[in-house]
């Protein structure tokens, strides 16, 4: 099985990105710790485009990446963010050079 990247991009609400970026940095950590198949989780910014956030992660498979759907500190992430975002975009690539 190949490893997959999953990159959101994460479009934040005006006044907001204080708030979405402490509860993102508390997802990576949990996904690391507490997710058997997640193993890297970027959080990325950049000045061009101030109010979108990018994440990179890399899990063992599409299998994990269904499993990190599941995993009640996902739920909790997606309920908190809720009002603080415009809209995500999700997308999962394969990993070819492994």
């Amino acid at each position: 099985m190949s490893k997959v990247a999953l990159v959101p991009t994460f479009e934040i609400k005006p006044g907001r990105m204080d708030d979405f970026m402490a509860i993102i940095l508390e997802q990576a950590k949990n996904s690391l710790e507490k997710e058997p198949g997640c193993l890297h989780f970027d959080v990325l910014r950049r000045d061009e485009e101030p109010g979108k956030v990018l994440l990179y992660e890399i899990y063992t498979d599409a299998a994990a990446v269904k499993a990190h759907r599941e995993y009640p500190h996902y739920v909790e992430f997606r309920k908190a963010i809720a009002d603080m975002i415009v809209g995500s975009v999700v997308e999962l690539w394969t990993l070819e050079n492994e």
